[in-house]
C-alpha cells in the first residue's frame, strides 16, 4: 500500500480574496496532485479557505 502525504494550504480573508487565491493555487496543483478537500469557510466576519492534496 502506497503512503501519502497531505500538503495543506490556507488563507483567510474576505471572500473574493479567498477565492481568487484559492483559484490561482489550484492551476498549479491540478496538473500533477490529487485534490482531496477543498472548501471555503465562513468564520466570523471573514472566511477561511482550505485547499488539501496528496503530495
Amino acid at each position: 500500500m502506497a503512503d501519502y502525504f497531505f500538503t495543506r494550504y490556507s488563507i483567510k480573508g474576505d471572500y473574493d480574496t479567498v477565492l481568487a487565491a484559492l483559484e490561482t493555487q489550484l492551476e498549479t496543483v491540478t496538473s500533477t496532485k490529487a485534490i482531496h478537500l477543498l472548501k471555503i469557510i465562513p468564520r466570523g466576519n471573514e472566511f477561511v479557505g482550505v485547499l488539501l492534496y496528496i503530495t
